[in-house]
């Protein structure tokens, strides 16, 4: 896992940002990028220092109010930067309510919002050279509900339980605690492996949290790059 971690970048802020194999980002290429909040640092970076275009996906005020504010000052970037207001589920169309940072997807007080389902995200931007998610727990439903096998390069997923906690630390009030356990996040990393993807990175930002962001590569394009195993992760 050493020699991987020399192969990865932190691509943005401490908060908003990921680590990536900023090389296999291809220049003018198209990212989705889901989870924007109020720090888009590692959207306008790979737009500064790639010539991405991104796909925001993030229903919430803060994230209009942020990328409009951007935008509003860096016109030029205009075509580089395009925000879809949705919330990322396992089904398009639905009326959801929304966490705040930190927090879990579910709250009986957040916003309300329209979701569209992952399997419909992608196929309507096809060529994505990278997907983030960074969803606040949406992330089970969205993999979960996966019917077909990802092409994409790579995926960089920050999960909100972990491989060695039962549950986010940061739950919304009438949330259950245990909504999704440790061997859930498991079963998605599995999940993701076998449909042809190496995961090349974990970090965490304490003993808690392992899992807390992962980089996986597709496997035809990761050769310099050893594939972690969960199970030995989690026991570390």
């Amino acid at each position: 896992m050493e020699e991987n971690t020399k192969l990865v970048e932190k691509v943005g802020s401490d908060w908003g940002g990921t680590h990536l194999a900023l090389d296999l980002i291809t220049p003018d290429s198209l990212v989705i990028s889901c989870g924007l909040a109020n720090d888009i640092t590692f959207d306008t970076y790979l737009i500064e220092n790639k010539n991405c275009k991104i796909i925001g996906v993030d229903p919430t005020v803060e994230a209009y109010k942020t990328v409009e504010q951007f935008l509003k000052a860096n016109k030029r970037y205009k075509h580089k930067f395009e925000l879809l207001r949705k919330a990322v589920h396992a089904k398009t169309g639905l009326q959801v309510n929304l966490g705040g940072p930190a927090k879990t997807f579910l709250s009986p007080d957040g916003e309300i919002a329209t979701t569209i389902s992952l399997e419909d995200l992608i196929l309507s931007y096809p060529g994505t050279s990278l997907l983030k998610l960074d969803i606040e727990g949406a992330e089970f439903l969205a993999l979960e509900s996966l019917r077909f096998r990802l092409r994409i390069p790579q995926l960089a997923i920050s999960f909100h339980t972990w491989f060695n906690s039962k549950s986010d630390q940061y739950p919304n009030l009438g949330v259950p605690e245990a909504l999704y356990t440790s061997e859930d996040v498991i079963e998605i990393c599995e999940k993701i492996k076998t449909m042809g993807y190496k995961l090349v990175y974990e970090w965490h930002e304490d003993d808690f949290r392992l899992g807390q962001e992962t980089l996986f590569i597709r496997k035809d394009i990761a050769s310099p790059w050893d594939d972690i195993t969960l199970h030995k992760l989690k026991q570390e």
